[in-house]
């Protein structure tokens, strides 16, 4: 049962103790105002001034319950003390409008209704039997001359004395009206309390399936969308509001045409009666929120009640771009994976008659004796064959990598023996100072130390070319938590973890859009001598490791090269990078 529910259970107590009160005033009015009536007729009475005591104690006293009552005391007890005093006052009007004959002698019914309403049973008993004896004494007291009620206007009084049977028998018919209503609000009561107490219950299993109905839908991975037999949104679910980038209700009132523009749903409404058969699914754009675009799988249903009566539809649906995205992806790596074995193998075809014809060349250099122009020919053919064999042996890298083999490696020694190769290989007259900003909490990282080698050489060795020999390199290294969650093809997807950074910055003149967005092609380069392989099998290398490579460079502001590695323990080698293109 919901709080506000329990809430108004409990609050019914006070709220009858406040209806009782309200109820007094009320009566305690009527009859302040029969008395000024009665006095502005002209006609004085002796009970006005008891009357007034009566109606300014009754007003006195009804303030004081409401000050009472903010100080939250047991409220049956507090209601059981209100109507005995009610009763108290009850005859005192009696009394003051004529004893026996007053007409005010029904006020008593009204404390023994009230008392059946907001008290248990055997409580509205005990006021009836308080009533039938206060009136008791009344007639007693009256019909024997110790008390002698003050005359009334309203009074009906008969001219002649009566007879101790007639009291006798008015007096019992009084009392005996006073117990019928009694077990009369018993009864009534009972059964409000019954009645009640199945409600409660009732609402309090819908709320329960209410909530339970919320939770189940709210807890769907798939958008749920309701619409009416108009095709307008009636109700959604918190997957639908996720995957459609809106606040909670936003859709609702909207035509499912407008969310989902690649569906015919005129054409569905008017073919309702085949939707049960159908396979109804589709497939489209959607513009989310953020207007950034989807692909959307969708199923449809006609929403029906138990009587079969057709009251609207379902939609369920899902984002389903980051699995067309991996199916193209898995395609082009197959296609990718099928062209490098391909090449591979023509490139080992052209490599076998190259040895051979470099081979044929050198005997020739030692046997002839050639002048000098033919000498430079010579000497032109055997340099273009071994620029054309480093060639195939970067392409035969690139296209038919090495298994990698992982171990536990001091990235940070493997970073610095790198620096020290490159910079013993230097050309004469270079300017190039190399600074590492190592991460404290770096610990020996699980990568292949020979594919990693190969890549911060890669990026190093681009980088002072790009500076032509000349200003600063910076290795700086760093462990973030996880930029992105990969998913690659034909692996299992990993929870995310953190990323070790390593980051190649160089102070050289930075390249523009155009030529950043083409770096990682194979083939590509900016040097007149460079295969175009290089940051290629780099890219290669960080997607066998999961991990991903990002180039910040501005013309005139340098470059920075920025490649995340997951530090997973035991890393998988995914098939095939797929193309930046």
């Amino acid at each position: 049962m919901s709080s506000s529910h329990q809430a108004t259970i409990h609050d019914l107590p006070f709220r009858r103790l406040k209806a009782l009160m309200l109820g007094r005033v009320i009566i305690i009015t009527f009859l302040w105002s029969a008395l000024v009536g009665v006095e502005l007729t002209g006609s004085p009475t002796a009970a006005r001034l008891p009357l007034t005591y009566i109606i300014l104690i009754t007003y006195g006293l009804t303030i004081l319950y409401a000050l009472y009552l903010r100080r939250h005391p047991a409220l049956e007890r507090f209601y059981w003390g209100q109507v005995w005093v009610d009763l108290l006052i009850e005859t005192a009007i009696v009394q003051s409008t004529g004893g026996v004959d007053s007409g005010f002698v029904f006020l008593y019914i009204l404390s023994i209704i009230s008392a059946g309403m907001a008290l248990p049973g055997r409580r509205i008993f005990e006021v009836a039997a308080g009533a039938s004896g206060l009136y008791s004494l009344i007639v007693l007291l009256d019909f024997s001359g110790l008390l002698h009620p003050l005359p009334f206007p309203f009074t009906f009084k008969a001219d002649t004395a009566v007879s101790a049977s007639y009291v006798f028998y008015a007096t019992l018919l009084t009392i005996t009206a006073f117990w019928i209503v009694a077990l009369l609000s018993r009864y009534l009561a009972e059964s409000l309390r019954q009645t009640g107490q199945v409600l409660e219950e009732q609402a309090a299993h819908l709320i329960g399936l209410r909530t339970f109905h919320e939770n189940v839908v709210n807890s769907m991975h798939s958008g749920l969308l309701i619409t009416d037999m108009t095709g307008r949104v009636v109700s959604s679910n918190q997957a639908a509001e996720r995957i459609l980038q809106l606040p909670l209700g936003e859709r609702r009132g909207w035509l499912a045409q407008d969310i989902f523009p690649f569906l015919a749903i005129e054409d569905i409404l008017r073919s309702v009666d085949t939707c049960d058969y159908a396979l109804n699914r589709a497939e489209g754009l959607c513009e989310r929120g953020d207007s950034q675009k989807v692909i959307l799988g969708l199923a449809y249903s006609p929403l029906r009640d138990e009587h079969g009566t057709m009251h609207g539809f379902i939609f369920n649906f899902q984002d389903i771009t980051a699995i067309r995205a991996m199916e193209v992806e898995m395609k082009r790596a197959e296609q990718l994976a099928a062209v490098g074995r391909l090449s591979a193998a023509i490139a080992h075809e052209i490599r076998n008659p190259l040895a051979s014809i470099s081979g044929s060349i050198q005997l020739l250099r030692a046997e002839l004796v050639l002048d000098e122009s033919n000498q430079r020919l010579m000497n032109i053919v055997a340099r273009e064959i071994e620029r054309l064999n480093a060639t195939l042996t970067d392409f035969l890298a690139y296209a038919r990598p090495r298994p990698l083999e992982y171990v536990e490696v001091d990235i940070h020694r493997l970073i610095t023996g790198t620096l020290d190769l490159l910079s013993n290989g230097l050309p004469e007259g270079a300017a190039v100072t190399m600074r590492t900003q190592f991460a404290p909490d770096v610990s020996e990282v699980m990568v292949d130390p020979q594919g990693i080698r190969q890549v911060v050489w890669n990026l190093c060795l681009n980088a002072v070319e790009a500076m032509r020999y000349q200003g600063t390199l910076t290795v700086r290294t760093a462990v973030r938590p996880p930029s992105h969650q990969g998913h690659w093809p034909h692996t299992t997807p990993q929870p995310p973890v953190d990323e070790l950074i390593i980051e190649v910055i160089d102070s050289g003149p930075g390249m523009p859009p155009e030529v950043k967005e083409k770096i990682f092609e194979p083939f590509y380069s900016t040097k007149e001598d460079g295969t175009g392989l290089g940051l290629a099998t780099v890219e290669r290398i960080i997607y066998h490791h999961r991990g991903k490579i990002e180039v910040d460079s501005q013309a005139g502001h340098g470059t920075t090269v920025r490649v995340h590695l997951p530090l997973i323990p035991t890393p998988t080698t995914p098939a095939d990078p797929p193309s930046r293109n």
